[in-house]
């Protein structure tokens, strides 16, 4: 219970900076991005230095508002998107996207994250495991942190025929989840 409190509470303060600072994610998320890929394009977890999934919920509280369920700072506050109807009517759409978001994917020419496969005694590691390790090493690295350009560059080559699909945004988002599953 006290986790859970100190979470709501963490993702309320967030969420309320998020808001000041980014007013721009509304209409991000009216345009169709989920709240998955705005806090992945944003790196909010790693611009406020926590988990993924309390950045996003920072990044929900931003656009719905907040309660004050918890009586300590922040007290109340509402969101970007201040409309109920508007809320509940892009949640629906989100909802709807998600359920057909791989065959959206693959139709707007975009290309999934290839999985790990295993043919005999062969195994192609799958494309975000080789950029958690591409990210460790001293030549990926860049002042001491993964340098993504030079990762996303890498996967194009390995995994895509050298076609630039992979962008440092992508590879920033997909490589902040997987350290946290890891985690």
């Amino acid at each position: 219970m006290i986790k859970q409190r100190a979470a709501i509470h963490t993702a309320a303060v967030l969420g309320y900076r998020i808001k000041q600072e980014f007013p721009e994610v509304a209409e991000e998320y009216r345009r169709g991005s989920t709240l998955a890929e705005i806090t992945g394009e944003l790196c909010l977890d790693i611009v406020y230095q926590v988990n993924f999934v309390t950045a996003r919920e920072a990044l929900r509280k931003a656009l719905t508002g907040y309660s004050g369920e918890i009586q300590k700072f922040p007290k109340k506050y509402s969101g970007l998107i201040e409309s109920k109807e508007e809320q509940k009517k892009l949640a629906y759409e989100h909802r709807l996207f998600r359920k057909n978001s791989l065959a959206g994917i693959i139709a707007r020419g975009n290309a999934p994250w290839i999985k790990r496969r295993e043919i005999e005694d062969f195994c192609l590691v799958s494309e975000i495991e080789f950029a958690y390790m591409l990210s460790e090493l001293e030549e990926f690295q860049k002042h001491n942190k993964p340098d993504l350009k030079k990762i996303a560059e890498e996967l194009n080559k390995r995994y895509h025929d050298k076609r630039k699909i992979r962008t440092s945004e992508a590879v920033c988002s997909r490589l902040a989840r997987f350290k946290n599953l890891k985690n």
